[in-house]
């Protein structure tokens, strides 16, 4: 039954697509007033999807039928735009089962789609958190940057941006991230113990680099003797 539901709506649909698109572009000739001037509008990007109701599969069928059609480009493009959109929040939740299950490539494809499609902070955190796991550290980095222009009171932001730092080699600047987001939130042990990594790992950098200035001063003086 529920077969034979979706086959009538289909072809509910087909039936239906050439008139709806001849009453819009009659609805919209109309309020031009004149005609000829609806099919000038909807190629400034002011068509929307004759579907009301239904999901992807009656945008896609839609926009299909309308794309074969001359002037129905402009409605074929706004069903599918909406078709896409309904698939966002699945690729949203495949991004987040593949990086739980360790393939962050992978996930990286979904984000990297997702943060073109809608362009909105979450979606951009998402994507710079796998870039970072990729050792894309220099394209996440500026995609926190970004974000906290917007969000600086954000403190898993900043530890996001703190840790990706310091993996890169900017300890210092890593260590006043991790310092903000504790700053921002002094009850979260996850920060505090990033520091402390952090820190630890300046420190042992800098005992490093002055054990090898040590031994290098040491060899200039055994030459000069």
């Amino acid at each position: 039954s529920r077969m034979r539901t979706s086959v009538v709506r289909t072809l509910t649909l087909v039936a239906l697509v050439p008139a709806l698109a001849y009453a819009d572009d009659a609805e919209a000739g109309s309020a031009a007033g004149g005609e000829g001037m609806g099919s000038e509008l909807k190629e400034e990007g002011q068509a929307s999807c004759i579907v009301n109701g239904g999901g992807f599969n009656e945008r896609h069928i839609v926009a299909q039928l309308l794309a074969s059609q001359e002037g129905g480009a402009s409605g074929a493009e706004a069903c599918l735009r909406e078709a896409i959109g309904m698939t966002l929040p699945a690729m949203r939740m495949l991004s987040r089962v593949l990086a739980a299950k360790g393939d962050v490539e992978g996930a990286t494809v979904y984000t990297a789609a997702l943060e073109i499609l809608e362009p909105i902070g979450d979606n951009m955190w998402m994507h710079a958190d796998n870039l970072a796991r990729t050792n894309h550290t220099d394209k996440a980095i500026q995609r926190y940057e970004a974000l906290l222009k917007v969000n600086g009171e954000n403190a898993k932001l900043w530890n996001a941006y703190g840790v990706t730092l310091s993996t890169q080699g900017r300890v210092r600047e890593g260590i006043e991230a991790l310092e903000k987001a504790i700053s921002l939130d002094k009850d979260n042990d996850k920060f505090s113990l990033n520091l402390d990594r952090v820190r630890a790992r300046f420190h042992e950098a800098e005992q490093a680099s002055g054990q090898l200035v040590s031994d290098s001063e040491g060899e200039v003086s055994k030459d000069e003797v």
